[in-house]
């Protein structure tokens, strides 16, 4: 009868010291290299300063819109309207002329 001889192998070696510490420094090293986050956090400075500007920028103008508005199309306003009369007057911290007392 053919018998079948397994052929013997050396036992698996445990991990070297080296490798387990090569491996820990990589685990240690920083997400991003500090270039990278420089870089980035200038990008995103700028972005946020060009965007303040831009807001700020259109609150004068809108500042501005609203004066010429207000003060020159006054100048052209004619007022043909019926007073307003509210439904009710509630002036419980203050009083006005010819209100309640």
């Amino acid at each position: 009868p053919a018998v079948e001889l397994k052929k013997k192998t050396a036992p698996e070696k445990p991990a070297k010291p080296v490798k387990a510490a090569q491996e820990n420094k990589k685990a240690e090293k920083p997400a991003l290299p500090k270039k990278r986050l420089l870089i980035i956090a200038a990008a995103v400075l700028a972005v946020l300063h060009a965007f303040s500007l831009f807001i700020n920028v259109l609150g004068t103008y809108v500042h501005c819109a609203r004066l010429q508005y207000v003060e020159f199309f006054g100048k052209f306003y004619e007022a043909n309207g019926r007073l307003f009369k509210p439904l009710t007057l509630n002036t419980r911290y203050s009083n006005l002329r010819g209100g309640a007392e």
